[in-house]
């Protein structure tokens, strides 16, 4: 365990450690309170506290638990399935976005429409295209005859599925069915080598793209 996190991270910002233990505390027979230096940071929060303690289902004993959220990419797992799936259209848009800018039929121009979202698809054109950088050229490397719909379908996967590879095996295994419930194709990662510099991209998407509410669990 990280001592500076939990010391320090966590005082900061009671909301990540309020998150961390509801993706731990599920109601289940079995939940798991966190125990060492976690659970020192949640004693300094009376309010979480007084709503453990009420929960008399809970033991306090560690039951298959995760806490290693020093990982900042691994809090993706915090987000439901459809705040992925935003993510994961934001990082296509931006890929995409010079594509996305010189698509003339109206067909292929509804097609990318329906998938992006009114509002991401605006994006694209404008903040979008320039955000992504250098990075563009790694991320659009499907040469495939698919339309250009189904190519960011297929990038709003692959960019997810490349940050939760990095992931360890039982945080992956946590992990399945939120993955699965993005309403996205499925397809596999892309090169590991791209993974530091897609979460970097993908980080700057959420502090700037996303809603306050889900912002909060990232520094």
């Amino acid at each position: 365990m990280n001592r500076f996190f939990f010391r320090d991270l966590l005082e900061s910002n009671p909301k990540l450690l309020e998150r961390m233990l509801a993706f731990n505390c599920a109601e289940k027979k079995d939940a798991a309170l966190p125990t060492g230096g976690i659970w020192d940071a949640v004693q300094r929060q009376p309010d979480l506290v007084r709503i453990l303690t009420a929960r008399q289902h809970l033991k306090a004993v560690p039951v298959d638990a995760y806490w290693a959220f020093t990982d900042e990419s691994q809090r993706l797992a915090f987000y439901p399935a459809a705040v992925l799936e935003r993510v994961g259209r934001l990082v296509s848009a931006s890929a995409y976005a010079e594509d996305i800018a010189r698509t003339l039929s109206k067909t292929d121009v509804l097609a990318v429409k329906d998938f992006l979202g009114e509002d991401i698809y605006s994006y694209a054109l404008t903040r979008g295209r320039y955000q992504v950088g250098s990075l563009r050229q790694a991320l659009i490397s499907d040469s495939s005859d698919a339309s250009l719909s189904d190519k960011c379908r297929l990038l709003a996967r692959r960019s997810l599925e490349t940050i939760r590879a990095g992931w360890p095996a039982e945080l992956q295994r946590r992990t399945d069915l939120l993955f699965a419930a993005a309403d996205l194709p499925a397809a596999p990662p892309l090169d590991p080598a791209l993974r530091q510099p897609l979460w970097h991209f993908m980080k700057k998407l959420i502090l700037r793209e996303l809603d306050n509410e889900w912002i909060r669990y990232f520094d």
